[in-house]
């Protein structure tokens, strides 16, 4: 029996250990997924925008300097019309940069085929693992309770089905009221959340119907 006890205490241990390291293993792949991810969805129309930006950046520098040349060549005609020729140029460098500005807004970044089957398998990882985070932190049972209390105010996000079936159990229960249509429903309430939201939001709209007033013409 000790022998027993030992492999399975080893086993136990090995597997542990085991999964540790695998664990290890897919979180750096996922990490490298993500990076791979990161560095295929470069944008190259925000490179644009962001050259074009330095750019005049560097024509306003452009500017400033030719403006603070003009004392050092005042009655130099050469040197005067030269620097309005750099004045002049910095000026359509501007007007240039506006325009890129303008087109790169009508530019779309195309995305590889490799980047775009990634950051499909990146979002369905992601998905899971807020989905387990969900259920191993207990939070998927207050979650579905929330959305079955707003759904039975707001029916509208309720699946068709409870809907359509809540509709019809309210309707035949008006028509043919039994008890064993009563307790049917009762069990069905009780174990389908969403069929008691839809239960509850039909009765909701029966008594809202019921509560407006009736039209009654004169003759």
């Amino acid at each position: 029996m000790r022998s027993n006890a030992t492999f399975a205490n080893g086993w136990m241990g090995f597997a542990s250990r085991s999964f540790t390291r695998w664990g290890w293993v897919a979180g750096l792949v996922l990490l490298g997924a993500v990076a791979w991810f990161c560095a295929g969805c470069h944008s190259g129309t925000k490179d644009i925008s962001r050259a074009a930006s330095n750019t005049e950046t560097l024509a306003d520098r452009i500017s400033d300097h030719s403006r603070a040349l003009e004392p050092a060549v005042a009655g130099n005609k050469d040197a005067e019309g030269h620097l309005n020729g750099i004045k002049q140029a910095a000026a359509d460098i501007k007007v240039e940069t506006r325009k890129v500005h303008e087109a790169v807004t009508r530019v779309k970044d195309i995305t590889p085929w490799w980047a775009q089957l990634l950051e499909g398998g990146v979002w369905i990882i992601i998905g899971a693992g807020a989905l387990f985070a969900l259920f191993y932190f207990g939070l998927a049972a207050p979650i579905r309770a929330f959305f079955v209390f707003v759904g039975s105010h707001f029916a509208a996000i309720l699946p068709a089905k409870a809907k359509g079936q809540a509709k019809l159990d309210a309707e035949a229960l008006e028509s043919n009221p039994t008890p064993e249509l009563d307790r049917s429903i009762a069990v069905r309430r009780a174990s389908d959340p969403m069929y008691d939201a839809a239960w509850k939001a039909q009765r909701r709209a029966e008594q809202k119907a019921a509560s407006k007033p009736v039209a009654v013409k004169i003759p």
